[in-house]
């Protein structure tokens, strides 16, 4: 308790001087509140320790001596007090006063208190006080309970700085608007800061300092380049720069600058460089001479290629004033001599639209140039069904020579009754091999070929040669029971009631189709002169 008392009453004395040692933003020389959100009867009820003034020459040393002059005297009576405090208290003496947060005790200290005293308190500096009663008593019930003291109501807060205010183009660190707290101001991207960023609510009420501000960002003028100049529109926050060269020069290692947000410029100043075209390369198996030695702009470089080999592309390229050639390097490529083949003739396409004409053979051709073969009527391209086929030329060598070979017959061959196809050829001069259907005969060879694309012949004739017992309408004949005889297949013939064989031991037999005997076979039995020549 004695060691709490001594701290409370240093902090009383010492409080102004060490805020203010602890940042420049605290300035007491203010001491009355010019923002405070009690009333004015709060204000008058409230225990406010005054801010000494710091102000003087000799303000540090005054509080040297007030601080010193105070500890001495609190360690003299705290020193009694603890003497006092090894004896039994009386009965009539209360224990020492109770302790308040944020408070300090203005009476005196004494060795003893004894009932009846009375201690009063005041909110240290920076708080204030929302109690009426800032004191206790020691007081000794009519019991036998020993004395005590009377609890006091007082309670201090921190005192209010109220709402510091926004800035603009910024945003505000900190919600707590009480002493001793702060609050900071952070520019947006693009602005910087004018002024302290951070404000202190005082003891007094007030805020250090005023309100910063952010003002916009703005870069230096940008130097010109040597050889060149630089053009911009504005030199606010985000602004881009352009730069141009003078005729003969060109712009190197630009990647684009902006203003940013520290107002400096981005990235490096490029340069402005004295125009000359890279060493033009020879082209394989070729050769590239530079025209008076030199790459500068307007020199020519001329190419060739080896004996035997075409030029593929520009012969001649011109440096221009951006360092670069007009036209890229050319190739030197083996021709393509145009092949012979035959029933077919070569075509190469003009540029026009569907418009070729004909490559005499022998005739060369450059590397990657395409012909069309096209074969004569009635042939085609080999393995395929089309009568053209493209090829081209690579590293002197054709993608592929086609033929060209008689039409093959796509369509199918011709049918023929009672018959089916057993085999195609379709290649010219080739036959189809007809095969009689299950009973049939061939009555007549036939002989289909294909010729350059088309069947041409006769088909052969299958025949039925069974003989069918439909084919024996015969009166008083019994009908067979089979349908169909076979070639060679022979019956005995029977005869209804009331019909007699014409011939014993008669026979039928089928022969080529048709059926062979003595027929009719029955004869009725009262045939007679009128009616034999009908009936019989």
């Amino acid at each position: 308790m004695r060691l709490l008392l001594i701290t409370a009453t240093l902090s009383i004395i010492l409080q102004g001087f060490l805020v203010r040692s602890d940042t420049e933003q605290y300035n007491y020389a203010d001491n009355g509140p010019d923002n405070l959100d009690e009333d004015e009867n709060a204000e008058s009820n409230s225990t406010v320790v005054e801010e000494p003034d710091l102000t003087g020459s000799d303000s540090e040393k005054d509080v040297e001596i007030v601080a010193n002059t105070t500890v001495q005297t609190v360690l003299e009576n705290t020193s009694q007090a603890e003497k006092k405090n090894d004896a039994t208290l009386g009965p009539n003496e209360c224990e020492e006063p109770p302790s308040i947060d944020n408070a300090v005790i203005t009476s005196k200290i004494q060795l003893s208190y004894e009932v009846g005293a009375k201690v009063s308190y005041k909110c240290e500096f920076g708080y204030i006080t929302d109690g009426a009663v800032p004191s206790s008593h020691c007081i000794k019930p009519e019991t036998t309970q020993a004395p005590y003291w009377t609890k006091p109501e007082l309670s201090c807060v921190p005192r209010s700085c109220g709402d510091p205010g926004f800035v603009d183009n910024a945003k505000r660190v900190g919600s707590v608007f009480t002493f001793p707290n702060k609050v900071s101001y952070e520019c947006d991207e693009g602005y910087k800061l004018k002024g302290y960023g951070s404000r202190y609510c005082h003891a007094s009420g007030r805020w250090s300092g005023v309100l910063p501000t952010c003002e916009r960002v703005y870069c230096d003028p940008p130097s010109h380049p040597d050889n060149g100049r630089v053009i911009y529109s504005s030199l606010v926050f985000e602004s881009e720069l352009r730069y141009e060269c003078n005729p003969g020069y060109i712009l190197r290692n630009f990647l684009g600058r902006s203003c940013i947000g520290n107002g400096t410029w981005s990235g490096e100043e490029p340069v402005c460089q004295d125009t000359q075209c890279a060493q033009p390369a020879a082209p394989e198996f070729g050769f590239a001479q530079v025209v008076g030695g030199k790459t500068s702009v307007g020199t020519r470089v001329i190419y060739t290629c080896e004996p035997g080999r075409i030029l593929k592309g520009s012969p001649t390229s011109k440096c221009l004033d951006t360092g670069d050639w007009t036209f890229p390097t050319p190739k030197c490529l083996y021709p393509c001599s145009v092949p012979n083949v035959n029933h077919g003739k070569m075509f190469k396409h003009t540029g026009y639209r569907n418009h070729y004409r004909e490559i005499l053979i022998g005739s060369k051709v450059e590397e990657k140039d395409d012909l069309i073969l096209r074969c004569d009527d009635k042939y085609e391209v080999a393995g395929k069904s089309n009568k053209e086929e493209k090829i081209f030329c690579s590293g002197g060598e054709w993608s592929s020579i086609p033929e060209c070979h008689p039409a093959q017959c796509r369509r199918p061959p011709p049918p023929t009754a009672n018959a089916n196809i057993g085999s195609v050829n379709q290649t010219h001069g080739g036959g189809v091999v007809y095969l009689c259907k299950t009973y049939f005969y061939k009555v007549k060879f036939g002989n289909v070929l294909c010729d350059f694309g088309t069947w041409k012949g006769e088909t052969p004739v299958c025949k039925d040669f069974r003989c069918s017992r439909d084919n024996l309408p015969f009166q008083g004949l019994v009908q067979p029971r089979k349908r169909f005889y076979q070639n060679d297949e022979k019956f005995n013939p029977s005869c209804q009631s009331g019909y007699y064989l014409t011939k014993e031991n008669s026979t039928l037999f089928c022969m080529n189709g048709t059926w062979q005997g003595h027929l009719p076979p029955c004869t009725p039995e009262n045939c007679n002169e009128d009616t034999l020549q009908s009936l019989c």
